[in-house]
């Protein structure tokens, strides 16, 4: 059996040189990072396991619920699914022909990049979104009763893929993790430096797969709030500030989605093990 950590860096971070905590709105309306089409495969000499991934780009207001009747929690578990739904993320196993259904029903996307992602002993990037420019603060659900909003320094929000293979069995672990790098005085690799940062380990959510079962992770809209905005003086200054409270984002706004040419966008990702030996095709496509 073989393990490899394959670090996927599926959305967005902070860059350093900012002390002042984002709002929602700062976050992601005003500063959502430009996501980029098409990425070369990066090379990777020590690896010992292909993936394959797939980062399909939709409308920030596409309506995706339909897409999610082909999709099962089979191989997962039931209460971490649920945990992932409430921190703003969609996950579920899908079949070939399921697939093809779901890949059918999606509504007009703003293209995709596939990636055969090289792993190994370091760990490998998949990159779908540049950084922010500033510090993220997050709402995020860890447990029964484990409802925090955690402010995060500079860094990148990304998840964590633990490959274990057999024989016969494909075990996938995904971990949500907000990397920065801790100054030391000593010299670390760069395997040493990886897994620096926040490690939610609360949430980590264990897959079992085989070589044609694909795992999909994808942005959850946020449900709809009714609150009463509290009487306002209309002649106050607060007047035109009622009701517009800031509210963290959640760990799903912070890892899928993004902006290109002005436009705010969600992103779904498939992730699939093959059969190793298995010949993939080369290089990055542009479906639509």
């Amino acid at each position: 059996m073989r393990s490899t950590l394959l670090i996927t860096f599926l959305g967005l971070a902070a860059a350093a040189g900012c002390d002042s905590t984002p709002s929602r709105e700062d976050v992601l309306h005003g500063e959502r990072p430009q996501v980029r089409n098409i990425r070369p495969d990066v090379p990777n000499e020590k690896a010992t396991l292909l993936v394959q991934a797939e980062t399909i780009f939709l409308r920030l207001d596409a309506d995706t619920s339909e897409l999610w009747s082909f999709v099962s929690t089979q191989g997962l578990d039931g209460e971490r699914v649920k945990l992932w739904e409430k921190n703003g993320l969609r996950v579920g196993t899908v079949d070939p022909v399921s697939m093809a259904q779901f890949m059918a029903k999606l509504p007009r996307t703003g293209g995709s990049k596939k990636l055969n992602i090289g792993a190994g002993r370091e760990p490998v990037v998949l990159e779908t979104t540049p950084n922010l420019p500033r510090a993220v603060e997050l709402r995020a659900l860890l447990g029964i009763d484990r409802d925090e909003t955690i402010r995060l320094p500079a860094g990148r929000m990304q998840l964590i893929l633990d490959v274990l293979l057999s024989e016969s069995a494909i075990l996938a672990t995904l971990t949500p993790h907000h990397h920065w790098v801790t100054p030391t005085l000593e010299p670390r690799t760069p395997d040493e430096k990886a897994l620096d940062g926040r490690v939610f380990k609360e949430l980590a959510l264990e897959a079992d797969l085989t070589d044609d079962r694909l795992l999909v992770v994808a942005w959850r809209a946020p449900e709809p709030e009714k609150v009463e905005a509290p009487a306002v003086d209309e002649t106050s200054d607060d007047a035109g500030a009622a009701g517009r409270e800031d509210t963290p984002a959640r760990l799903g706004d912070v890892l899928l989605t993004g902006t290109r040419a002005g436009r705010p966008l969600q992103l779904i990702c498939v992730i699939r093990v093959p059969r190793q030996g298995e010949a993939l095709p080369v290089g990055p496509t542009r479906p639509d």
